[in-house]
């Protein structure tokens, strides 16, 4: 498969940036393709492709500016304070142990299957998938490595968009850099 024309008519729009959301084996077919086009803009692409090992393979390919979507508590941070360093340290231990790199599948499930544990521990074992969604309607302020979670609204959701951060891929220290919100600011 070869998107080689798409990205002819892309490059000959100039654009200043190019959105490329693919994940799985899509995306190291479309990062070649925009390497081989030649294609020097920013790339701001899915935080599904935020793993580590993918990105040190295809280095070679992939475009100098690589931007990701994703969630605070990928990478360590230095400012986590209070409530939120302890799962962090747990969090980041954990992976350390097993000696396995933080990367976006494992940051998706770490937090919701950490409030099912909780709510096993505070409802019982034995709890009815009933029991448990009204243990999740009520729960707030329960603080997790993204963020500090709150069913009450309603969404079901949990998480707020205070979660939410951009990263990039240094292709020089091959390493994930939380790029927004800066590094260094804190929070809840």
């Amino acid at each position: 498969m070869s998107v080689a024309a798409q990205l002819a008519r892309i490059k000959a729009a100039r654009p200043d940036i190019l959105l490329a959301f693919a994940t799985g084996s899509p995306f190291p077919t479309m990062m070649r393709a925009i390497n081989d086009a030649g294609l020097d803009v920013p790339v701001y692409t899915s935080g599904g492709n935020l793993i580590p090992g993918l990105l040190k393979q295809f280095t070679p390919i992939l475009p100098k500016n690589l931007f990701f979507n994703g969630s605070r508590g990928l990478i360590p941070d230095p400012t986590a304070a209070g409530r939120m360093k302890k799962p962090q340290d747990d969090y980041f231990a954990a992976l350390k142990k097993e000696g396995v790199p933080s990367d976006y599948s494992l940051l998706g499930v770490w937090d919701p299957g950490m409030i099912v544990v909780d709510a096993l521990r505070k409802v019982g074992p034995d709890a009815s998938a009933a029991q448990i969604h009204e243990y999740l309607t009520h729960l707030k302020g329960w603080v997790g490595i993204q963020g500090t979670y709150d069913f009450t609204g309603g969404n079901q959701r949990g998480i707020s968009a205070d979660a939410n951060a951009i990263f990039r891929w240094n292709s020089g220290t091959l390493e994930i850099e939380q790029v927004a919100p800066p590094p260094g600011r804190r929070r809840r």
